[in-house]
């Protein structure tokens, strides 16, 4: 477990334990299971107010440390009692068990041998005040009672003052910004409601707090922060920018084609909108600045199975095509990846140019329509799929694959399918090593900052894995159904059904609350 080390310094007339920044690096953090380990420094020369006389630090025989949550206790108070002739200094206490996204204070009072209390913990309240790789050339003076936030965010914007503005303690996945004499100040990552008035239904507004959803089902992101969103059941796509507003995308005029139910929505290499309509059997490509669609895979309203090929002569067929990422960095040839749901496949779609018009090879990759749990070494052949839904694209090139209750991934160089995380057949909310973890029908996959983001929509949660580490970790939500904003591990979603990452922020598509949110 990551451990963090601060040190405090017990100052004199009625002061506080007062902090000054010493700290390592934090590893990454195994989820909601932190343990902090404070250093108390206690400073030779300063006197200590008491009732009646004062005292000096010599005096102290050992100290009491308390962590609270909204003015509880968490655990059991700590006591650092000082050898014969030997300084506290040194010595850690440890608080473990803790969660990100919640404030938490430390309090502590000093004690001479026969038990006297010689502080007031009150006034003792100490702040901790350190943040990863921070060398402080003067220690800040902090107002007492100034929280701990324990944060799941790196943060990457401008420096903080230290001496002007009380950094907060900082429990992260590190990966900081910082120089000598400045500190990153983060707030207590929370959700936070960002488009979707909460109701269903199809009135529009600019203001993305007033604009009406009905089944939304996906959501993309770009470089800039924009979010593209397909509101399928008002057969629409939305553009939420970086700035704040909405604009409907799709349609804008009159289109050449029409939308039945968006699944997914996917941005290729040349700024295109790819959109899986898994009514009509279709890719479509969407220009989002101007609103023109066109076909590049499928027929319209027909269902089939059918790779394209010269001899025969064939265009190739979908059937439901559900989730699609972009993979390839040309801009006039390069794959998508679907998962062709009613065929039970993870198809590619090799997708080149004549002039502007664009062209879709369908090829199957993984599956031969026969529902199954089979990963490609399990000595069937060849790999099976169950219930092919969300996607992703890997650093490497490999694409991760969400099926039924299991994270998949297909290894493109080798062409091979393994199972990484869940277990066929069995839903469930549990966290833990990757083949003990339980997902309950996900849907939707978001990569980013060494980790795989997991919309799992039954548990009405959002999950992360770490397959460095191989830990599965749930990183907002209950399990239960609803909606609230707040700390992570207190929020609460309804079926979220899309993500998408954008920078250091993860969007979430809440489905059944008709609303789309940011962690």
């Amino acid at each position: 477990m990551t451990r963090m080390h601060a040190s405090l310094f017990l100052l004199g007339s009625g002061a506080a334990l007062l902090a000054a920044c010493q700290a390592t690096p934090p590893a990454s953090l195994p989820g909601d299971d932190l343990t902090i380990a404070i250093t108390p420094r206690i400073a030779a020369s300063r006197h200590l107010a008491a009732t009646i006389l004062p005292y000096e630090a010599k005096d102290i025989d050992h100290l009491t440390l308390v962590l609270e949550l909204a003015g509880t206790p968490v655990g059991a108070p700590r006591t650092l009692t000082k050898a014969v002739d030997a300084p506290l200094d040194g010595h850690a206490v440890t608080f473990a068990h803790l969660h990100k996204g919640l404030v938490y204070t430390v309090k502590a009072r000093a004690y001479l041998a026969d038990n006297t209390p010689i502080s007031d913990d009150a006034s003792s309240q100490a702040t901790l005040s350190t943040v990863a790789g921070v060398d402080f050339q003067d220690a800040p003076t902090l107002a007492a009672g100034v929280p701990i936030k324990l944060v799941d965010q790196t943060y990457d914007g401008a420096y903080t003052n230290a001496a002007a503005t009380a950094p907060a303690l900082v429990v992260g996945d590190g990966g900081f910004a910082t120089s000598a004499g400045h500190a990153v100040v983060v707030g207590a990552t929370t959700t936070s409601w960002v488009a979707g008035a909460g109701s269903s239904g199809n009135d529009f507004n600019a203001d993305p707090r007033l604009v009406q959803l009905r089944k939304a089902t996906a959501i993309t992101a770009d470089a800039a922060g924009n979010v593209y969103l397909a509101d399928g059941g008002n057969y629409r796509i939305l553009k939420v920018d970086a700035g704040g507003s909405v604009s409907q995308v799709f349609p804008q005029g009159t289109p050449a084609f029409s939308l039945s139910n968006p699944a997914d929505l996917a941005l290729g290499p040349n700024g295109m909108l790819y959109v899986a309509d898994d009514a009509l059997h279709v890719i479509y490509q969407l220009d989002p600045a101007t609103g023109v669609m066109q076909l590049v895979a499928g027929t319209p309203g027909v269902a089939g199975a059918d790779d394209t090929s010269l001899l025969p002569l064939q265009t190739g067929l979908l059937n439901k095509p559900g989730h699609l990422v972009a993979a390839g960095t040309d801009p006039t040839h390069f794959k998508l990846y679907v998962s062709d749901v009613g065929n039970l496949k993870l198809r590619s779609v090799d997708v080149t140019f004549t002039l502007t018009i664009p062209h879709g090879a369908l090829t199957t990759v993984v599956g031969d329509g026969t529902s199954g749990y089979a990963d490609s070494d399990d000595g069937e052949s060849p790999a099976r799929l169950a219930a092919p839904a969300g996607l992703a694209l890997e650093a490497d090139g490999n694409i991760l694959m969400l099926d039924e209750h299991r994270l998949r991934r297909y290894d493109v160089g080798a062409d091979k399918l393994r199972t990484l995380a869940g277990a066929a057949g069995n839903p469930a909310l549990a966290d833990g090593a990757l083949a003990a973890a339980r997902f309950n029908f996900p849907g939707a996959l978001a990569v980013g900052g060494g980790y795989v983001y997991v919309a799992d929509a039954r548990n009405h949660a959002i999950r992360r894995v770490d397959l460095t580490a191989g830990q599965v970790t749930t990183l907002a939500g209950t399990g239960d159904a609803g909606y609230h904003e707040g700390p992570p591990r207190a929020a609460r979603f309804n079926q979220p059904n899309g993500l998408a990452r954008a920078g250091n922020t993860l969007y979430i598509l809440d489905s059944n609350n008709n609303r789309l949110r940011k962690l």
